[in-house]
């Protein structure tokens, strides 16, 4: 299989990586030549006249067959595919699955990988929680002050102090009011 990655360059089969990136979901054959450094638009790929499949090598078949095995399991299509048209693949979850099973492909699709980790690491749960602690800080960081203004001016209500900090801060007093309490020493 490296020999065939090398044979691409050689054949100056090269992708553009930089058009492909821009590709968010290729189709299943294409994330396939990517994967050995093929430029799909340089595959002789006619699904629908030869059911033989591409003239390519037997480790495009081979991966071809990999990868079609593997859709709606372990790598899910962004679109289903179906005459007369090839299922699509987000490229980025393509080149996650590639490096997970240990495929050797070119470094652009790796780093397409890692850019896939990042995303996953940054998803709507991730941000909530994070939302939930700078939240919880920001309460923390009122809390405090009210209870400096009670120690600083004792003797009033915690909606007096709510009301100061609403000024100081910017914040509604209604918010605060919410987020804190008023603790006697």
């Amino acid at each position: 299989m490296a020999d065939r990655i090398v044979m691409a360059e050689e054949a100056d089969r090269t992708p553009n990586w930089n058009k492909w990136r821009l590709i968010p979901d290729p189709m299943q054959w294409q994330c396939v030549a990517l994967s050995l450094n093929i430029d799909p638009d340089t595959v002789d790929y006619d699904e629908y006249v030869d059911d033989e499949g591409p003239a390519e090598c037997g480790e495009f078949k081979d991966r071809l067959d990999v990868v079609n095995a593997n859709l709606h399991t372990t790598l899910q299509p962004t679109t289903p595919g179906g005459f007369p048209h090839s299922p699509t693949v987000s490229l980025r979850q393509f080149a996650a699955w590639v490096r997970d099973i240990r495929w050797a492909a070119p470094p652009e699709l790796l780093a397409m990988a890692d850019e896939q980790a990042a995303t996953e690491q940054n998803t709507p749960v991730e941000r909530r929680a994070h939302n939930k602690r700078a939240t919880e800080a920001r309460h923390r960081e009122w809390q405090e002050r009210i209870n400096k203004l009670a120690q600083d001016s004792p003797g009033k209500s915690h909606a007096d102090y709510c009301r100061t900090l609403s000024k100081q801060i910017g914040v509604r007093f209604q918010t605060i009011r919410r987020n804190t309490k008023l603790r006697h020493s």
